[in-house]
C-alpha cells in the first residue's frame, strides 16, 4: 500500500471530521465526477461497494441536475434520497469537479448536515485542485 499524498491525507482528515460531527453518519465517500470513488471514511460496520455507491452518487446528483434545469431552477446543491431509517444525500463540489455522497442512519441529523455541507465541499474541491 503506498503512502498517501498530502491532498490525499487533507481529503481522509475532511471525511473523518464530516463523518464524526454530524450524528447519524455512517459514512462518506469523494468519487470523481465520472463516478470513480477517490476517497472514503466509513464506520467499521459499515460494508460499502465504492465503485458501485461512488458511481451511483455521481448519476444522483446528475439526474438532479437534470430535473433543475427542466424546472427552470438554478444549481442543485445535493440530492436526498430518504428510506425508512436511513438517508443518502450526494452532492457536487462547487466547480463540480467531485461528488461528495453521505450516508445517514437514524437518528440523523439532516438539518446540521445541510448547514455544514457547503464548507466540506469546499474543502473537498480545494484538496481535489492539488491532486
Amino acid at each position: 500500500m503506498k503512502p498517501m499524498s498530502a491532498p490525499e491525507a487533507s481529503l481522509q482528515e475532511i471525511l473523518d471530521r464530516l463523518v464524526a460531527s454530524v450524528p447519524g453518519t455512517v459514512g462518506a465517500v469523494v468519487a470523481h465526477r465520472n463516478g470513480l470513488p477517490i476517497a472514503s471514511s466509513l464506520r467499521a460496520r459499515k460494508r460499502v461497494e465504492l465503485i458501485a455507491v461512488s458511481a451511483m452518487a455521481a448519476l444522483a446528483v446528475e439526474a438532479g441536475a437534470s430535473v433543475a434545469r427542466n424546472l427552470d431552477y438554478k444549481g442543485t446543491p445535493s440530492v436526498t434520497v430518504e428510506g425508512g431509517t436511513w438517508k443518502v444525500v450526494a452532492a457536487s463540489t462547487p466547480m463540480g469537479s467531485a461528488i461528495l455522497l453521505i450516508m445517514l442512519e437514524e437518528p440523523a441529523n439532516l438539518g446540521l448536515l445541510k448547514m455544514s455541507l457547503p464548507g466540506f465541499l469546499g474543502a473537498i474541491e480545494a484538496e481535489i485542485a492539488k491532486l
